[in-house]
């Protein structure tokens, strides 16, 4: 089940009690978030994600994540770099409060299709993103 490999996510092969791992969501789907939580028996993660006048994100976590693993579920759907950095920025904030483990549930990953070389002088963007997430602090 979800929830068993949910409490397997430690990195170092130890396997957390239920209660060490919490979910949290972006903005970018919601809804989403609320029926994984559901069927996972669990609730969402206490989170506050505004919009500064210019565009910047803003994020205040509203709970403890010191040694939690936390998994958290964004997209990278339209506005595909809007979501990135509210994905990048949550990440920072997991890793600033202390969590013990961050993982990203990504369902749609917005540069898959740059994944190759088509022709020189050009990015591998797809791979580029996923090194920005992991230098973030993704596990």
């Amino acid at each position: 089940s979800l929830n068993s490999i949910l409490t397997m996510a430690a990195t170092d092969g130890t396997v957390a009690p239920p209660t060490t791992y919490k979910l949290f969501a972006g903005s970018a789907n919601p809804n989403l978030a609320v029926k994984v939580a559901a069927e996972l028996g669990i609730t969402l993660g206490k989170a506050t994600i505004g919009r500064f006048n210019d565009g910047e994100c803003n994020i205040q976590l509203g709970e403890n994540v010191r040694n939690t693993h936390v998994f958290l579920l964004q997209s990278t759907c339209p506005p595909v770099n809007d979501a990135l950095m509210e994905l990048f920025l949550m990440v920072r904030c997991f890793r600033r409060a202390s969590a013990r483990t961050v993982t990203a549930i990504v369902p749609y990953y917005g540069y898959a299709r740059q994944d190759r070389k088509t022709t020189a002088r050009v990015p591998i963007s797809a791979s580029d993103v996923a090194m920005l997430l992991e230098s973030a602090g993704v596990d």
